[in-house]
Order: structure tokens, then C-alpha cells, then sequence
């Protein structure tokens, strides 16, 4: 991947994601390239919050995930060939806000659209703002949004199987 794209998403992800640092006590815990992927995993006591972008495929994701034994779960939507059912410990915030009943902006940046600065940082920007409109509750360990985005998920998860 271009070392300056890279750089950049780091970049605007400390800065966008700083807040979690600044109000809500979180740490940086984890900041890597690998296989394809680079990310940034923030954490605190029991919550998680990992922005990925997968540059093979052109694709920005943000996560947040209740913390088990203080480590992030694995959470599988596909798995081995199969669509799975573990679907319970962690969430992309999309699903969460359809869950809140928000309606929100999708991200610019798809396999379809040329990576660029300008897109990489608009849509670390709007994840960012997607995640302060989730509110304090989710960020200070209140889970009970994780459940309705459960069944979204699940509802989606069936709609999958029934199509494979």
C-alpha cells in the first residue's frame, strides 16, 4: 500500500478518534499494517473501538466490541465457508446506529471508488461522528444497544444463509 495513505489514515484516525482519548479515558492500544489491512484498535475498561481499512479492498470499517477478559472477541459473520451465528460481542457502528433508529451517511470510500486523501479522510471523519451521535452510554460500557444490533444482524445473517 502507498506508505503516504497509510500515514494519512493513522494520521486522521488519531485526530478524528481523539476525543475517545480527551473524554472518554480511552488508550491507543494497537496501531498496525498487516495482511492487507492497517488499523487502529482504541480501548478502555470494558469497550473496544477498532477503525480498519482494508486497502486490497478499498473498504473503511469501524467496530466496537465488548471487551471479554479484557481482550477483543473474535467475532465471525463468515467463517470456514459458512455464515455463523457468533454475532453477539462486537458490531460495526452502521448497525448500531440503524439500531439507535439514526439515520446516517454511508462512507465514500467502497471497492468502487478510487482511493484518495480526500476519501480516506472524509469517511475516517464521518466513522468518527457516527460514533459520538452512539452516544456516551455505549462508549462508558452500556451494552443494551449491542442487543437490538443483534437482531439486525441476525435478521441479515438469515437473509445470507437463505441466498447461499
Amino acid at each position: 500500500m502507498n506508505k503516504f495513505i497509510n500515514n494519512k489514515f493513522y494520521e486522521v484516525c488519531q485526530s478524528e478518534f481523539g476525543f475517545l482519548v480527551t473524554e472518554y479515558h480511552y488508550r491507543l492500544k494497537n496501531k498496525k499494517s498487516i495482511a492487507g489491512e492497517s488499523f487502529v484498535v482504541y480501548q478502555s475498561e470494558n469497550v473496544a473501538i477498532k477503525v480498519s481499512f482494508e486497502w486490497r479492498e478499498n473498504y473503511l470499517s469501524t467496530f466496537a466490541y465488548k471487551l471479554i477478559n479484557g481482550k477483543i472477541p473474535e467475532v465471525f459473520y463468515w467463517k470456514d465457508g459458512k455464515l455463523t451465528e457468533n454475532l453477539t460481542d462486537g458490531f460495526n457502528i452502521n448497525d448500531l446506529l440503524s439500531a439507535k433508529g439514526l439515520e446516517h451517511e454511508t462512507y465514500l470510500i467502497s471497492p468502487e471508488i478510487p482511493i484518495d486523501v480526500d476519501n480516506l479522510e472524509h469517511a475516517i471523519s464521518l466513522s468518527a461522528s457516527h460514533l459520538k451521535q452512539l452516544g456516551s452510554a455505549l462508549l462508558e460500557g452500556d451494552f443494551e444497544l449491542f442487543h437490538k444490533a443483534e437482531q439486525i444482524v441476525r435478521s441479515r445473517v438469515k437473509q445470507f444463509k437463505r441466498m447461499a
